[in-house]
């Protein structure tokens, strides 16, 4: 048997006017996540053509979930990544932080991630994000 670490979800949306980008529901569900919580996740630009989806672009980021499940693009890594308004992203859910764990150990790190001046990191366009945010497949036979 085989183990496989995958991330919790991954889906592609469109970013708005706002620079925001919605969690689908069903995923916030699954996950109980809700608004003052937060997330890991792996932002890409991508263009797709012919049943092809390429990166273009990706940064790794820990966001607050707002209202409806909207999470923010900080305007600089939308400027960075010339992002328009209707412009297709993969979101990729690597992990949560509940609101409530934020006075944890892991509530302190992630809180001072995101107070640092650079609160993403921009990989590789073709860089395989499991290595590079060190999660390694692990095979059991």
């Amino acid at each position: 048997m085989k183990e496989t670490k995958e991330p919790l979800a991954k889906f592609q949306a469109r970013v708005n006017k706002d620079n925001r980008v919605t969690i689908p529901r069903p995923i916030l569900e699954a996950f109980g996540l809700k608004q003052n919580d937060y997330v890991k996740v792996l932002i890409r630009k991508i263009e797709i053509s012919d049943k092809t989806v390429t990166v273009i672009a990706q940064a790794l980021l820990a966001v607050k979930i707002g209202k409806y499940g909207a999470i923010t693009l900080p305007k600089k890594l939308v400027k960075e990544f010339e992002l328009r308004e209707n412009e297709p992203v993969e979101v990729i859910i690597l992990d949560y932080y509940k609101f409530e764990e934020l006075v944890s150990e892991k509530g302190k790190e992630l809180l001072s991630k995101l107070q640092s001046r650079n609160n993403y990191w921009i990989l590789p366009a073709d860089s395989q994000y499991l290595s590079e945010i060190g999660i390694k497949y692990k095979y059991l036979f």
